[in-house]
């Protein structure tokens, strides 16, 4: 397995969607046409996109930690038994 792309990918979903789990809104609009974000947290919607965030980076977190463990020990001849007894 190639580690750098897995980590890669991961950590990228994981690190954008960082904003998106604390509930940080920020104003684009704003920013572009006045030069001045309105940086928001919480919101209407928040509660929704919060818990989705947290459980894509969740997700996305055990599902990597399964490719870089578990997948090269059950590829291995013997399988999961020999990984476990090192």
């Amino acid at each position: 397995i190639r580690l750098t792309p897995v980590l890669l990918t991961a950590s990228a979903a994981v690190l954008g969607l960082i904003p998106l789990a604390f509930g940080i809104t920020l104003d684009f609009v704003g920013l572009f046409r006045d030069f001045a974000p309105n940086i928001l947290t919480g919101g209407a919607s928040s509660v929704f996109w919060n818990i989705l965030a947290w459980t894509i980076i969740m997700g996305l977190t055990f599902s990597t930690v399964l490719t870089l463990l578990l997948v090269p020990c059950d590829v291995q001849p013997g399988g999961i038994q020999i990984c476990m007894a090192k």
